[in-house]
């Protein structure tokens, strides 16, 4: 076979095999996410207000989209999400385009009052 070829059937067949029942790595988180498409804005302080899109949520965080070349992982910001709430967040993960807000406080979720309103919504 040479260094491009394409693995034949039975391998493709055994590989697929050894991964059934093997959680997919997007769902292997804890809780589960809800798809949104939430308009919301970021308060980092002494930066400017960045408007970005909250494309997933779930008990412990949420997943944005957007300009997004003033966060950084561990900055903590005051994410206010349109018509739902304000939530104290840590940035946990970034790219370019995308990244992930993990919620801060006491208990590391929502409280009931924001569980209740996130609810609502999904």
């Amino acid at each position: 076979m040479s260094e491009h070829a394409l693995p034949s059937d039975v391998d493709v067949d055994a590989r697929r095999q050894d991964r059934i029942g093997q959680p997919q790595r997007s769902d292997r988180r804890l809780q589960s996410r809800t798809i949104t498409n939430w308009p919301a804005k970021l308060h980092i302080e002494g930066r400017d207000v960045q408007t970005i899109v909250i494309r997933d949520a779930s008990e412990n965080g949420f997943g944005v989209t957007g300009e997004l070349n003033d966060m950084r992982v561990d900055d903590t910001a005051l994410l206010d999400i349109e018509g739902i709430g304000q939530f104290r967040v840590r940035v946990s993960w970034r790219k370019p385009a995308v990244g992930g807000l993990e919620i801060l406080d006491e208990a590391g979720t929502l409280t009931r009052s924001q569980t209740d309103s996130l609810s609502d919504y999904l």
